[in-house]
């Protein structure tokens, strides 16, 4: 989603003048970039509408510093420990061609069918850690689980992720899974179930049939 957000210098330092600048309703931040930092101010009202708008660490915002563009990625949100208030924003500005780590957010879409049929799904990992260049990112990745049945899942070698991504996760684990429920396992332990212990049934002497005799 493109996103948008206004802010300005400041010159302001101290925990006074912190506290000044959010009681006038505005929110104090810094943009990172290669070792160096801009003080920065903006409306407290804009950031609180881009954070419930789904805002992730993967979304490059168009920043606009006293009419001076800036690409920037959220690094870090401090709030307020009791009534969550935001209080200090730090962003990490786009380099171009620049290489960054940053965590994607793993999303699913459809409605899996093992999940119709009574299965449950399960997620092991909200997030992929990466190193790519700004030109090469996503803000999701975006999993589809429609044709997923009971007992399927999605490994991070199967992830729809672009050539250009260094992953930094060890191994293949696996990201999600329709697992077996509660239902699942009662309904295919009940008799008659497809699946149902088919071997016991053979082995029970047929209706009328005499039992071996002992010798």
């Amino acid at each position: 989603m493109e996103v948008k957000l206004s802010a300005k210098r400041r010159q302001e330092t101290g925990k006074n003048e912190m506290n000044r600048l959010r009681k006038a309703g505005d929110v104090p931040g810094n943009i990172i970039y290669e070792g160096n930092s801009v003080m920065i101010s903006f409306a407290k009202a804009s950031i609180q509408k881009l954070v419930q708008s789904g805002l992730r660490t993967s979304t490059v915002i168009e920043l606009d510093v006293d009419n001076q563009p800036n690409r920037v990625i959220v690094k870090e949100v401090q709030r307020h420990p009791v009534n969550g208030e935001i209080l200090h924003v730090d962003f990490y500005r786009l380099t171009p061609g620049r290489r960054l780590t940053v965590n994607i957010p793993v999303t699913t879409k459809g409605n899996a069918i093992g999940v119709k049929d009574g299965g449950a799904l399960e997620q092991f990992y909200n997030s992929v850690k990466i190193r790519t260049t700004p030109e090469a990112l996503k803000e999701t990745i975006e999993v589809d689980v429609t044709n997923l049945g009971v007992g399927d899942g999605v490994r991070l070698s199967a992830l729809p992720v672009s050539k250009e991504w260094d992953i930094r996760l060890e191994g293949d684990p696996m990201i999600l899974k329709v697992s077996r429920s509660r239902m699942t396992l009662e309904t295919d332990a009940a008799p008659g179930a497809e699946g149902a212990p088919a071997a016991a049934a053979a082995a029970a002497p047929a209706a009328g049939a005499k039992a071996p005799e002992k010798k």
